[in-house]
C-alpha cells in the first residue's frame, strides 16, 4: 500500500460555502464510509461526490466509493481516524494548505498509513485528491497529533470558542456568521448524538473562500487593528478539529475484544 491514490470529483453548486467545511465533510463522509464497511450501520450517500475514481499503486482503478473500502479492508486496513499534523495546529492561510493540517489514517496491522488532501478547481468543478504519504514523507512533514481531551471537553471547548467568536462578531458589528454559530451551539446541546456534534463542528467552520471568516472578518480586524483575531480564529478552528477527530477513529479489532 504505498502511493495509492483517491480522486473525487466534486460538483461546487455553491461556491460561497465556506471551502474548509466542505474539505471536512468530505473527510467524515470517506471515515464514514469506511467504518460502515465493518459495523454495516447505515452512513448516508456522499453528498456532491460526483465520478469517483480510486487508483491504488498496482494501478488498479475503482470508481465505487464502497468498493473502494472493501478493497481497503481486503489489503488489511482495520482501523481509520481523522487526525490532525501535529507541526500545523493552527488555520492553514488557505485551503491549498489543508492537507496539512489534517488527514486520513488508516493502519494495517501495525503499519499506519496518512492519506493527505488536496483540492484543484477546473471546468466548474472541484477535483478532491486523497494520496497516500510515502513513508519518507510520512516521517519528514507529519505527525500525528492526539488531543488527550474526551468529546464532552472537546464540546465544553468548541461552545467556549463560538462565544469567544460571537463577540468579536458583535465588537466589528459584523453580523454574517452569527446564524452559522447560533445552529452550532443548538447542535452542541446533543452530547451523546455523534452525528448531530459532527453538524454542530461543520456549523461553525466559517473558514476560506470569498466571503469566508478569514477573508471578511480578518480584513476587518486588520483595518481596526484588533490584535485577538489570529487567537480567536485558531481556537476556533482547532477546537473544531479536536472535536471532529475525537468522534471520527474507529479500531475494528478494539471493538471486538470490547
Amino acid at each position: 500500500m504505498n502511493g495509492a491514490v483517491v480522486v473525487l470529483y466534486i460538483r461546487d453548486n455553491n461556491k460561497k460555502e465556506p471551502v474548509m467545511k466542505h474539505l471536512l465533510n468530505f473527510e467524515i463522509q470517506i471515515y464514514k464510509t469506511i467504518r460502515s464497511t465493518y459495523t454495516q450501520e447505515p452512513c448516508g450517500t456522499l453528498d456532491e461526490l460526483y465520478k469517483t475514481r480510486f487508483i491504488f499503486a498496482d494501478g488498479e482503478t475503482i470508481f465505487s466509493p464502497d468498493h473502494f473500502c472493501q478493497k481497503l479492508i481486503s489489503r488489511g486496513v482495520h482501523a481509520v481516524s481523522i487526525v490532525r499534523n501535529g507541526g500545523a495546529l493552527s488555520l492553514p492561510e488557505s485551503a491549498f494548505e489543508f492537507e496539512k493540517n489534517c488527514f486520513l489514517e488508516t493502519v494495517y496491522k501495525n503499519i499506519q498509513s496518512i492519506w493527505t488532501i488536496e483540492r484543484v478547481w477546473h471546468n466548474g468543478c472541484w477535483y478532491v485528491t486523497y494520496q497516500e504519504a510515502s513513508a519518507l514523507k510520512r516521517k519528514l512533514y507529519y505527525k500525528v497529533y492526539r488531543s488527550d481531551m474526551d468529546i464532552r471537553q472537546c464540546v465544553s471547548r468548541l461552545r467556549n470558542a463560538i462565544h469567544n467568536a460571537e463577540n468579536l462578531c458583535r465588537t466589528i458589528d459584523h453580523s454574517r456568521f452569527l446564524d452559522d454559530f447560533q445552529k452550532s451551539e443548538s447542535m452542541l446541546r446533543y452530547t451523546n448524538d455523534l452525528d448531530k456534534l459532527l453538524d454542530g463542528a461543520l456549523s461553525a467552520c466559517v473558514f476560506s473562500g470569498m466571503g469566508s471568516w478569514n477573508d471578511e472578518v480578518a480584513a476587518i480586524c486588520e483595518q481596526d487593528n484588533i490584535l485577538k483575531y489570529d487567537e480567536i480564529t485558531n481556537e476556533l478552528f482547532s477546537a473544531i478539529l479536536d472535536l471532529i477527530c475525537n468522534i471520527c477513529t474507529f479500531d475494528n479489532i478494539t471493538t471486538i475484544l470490547k
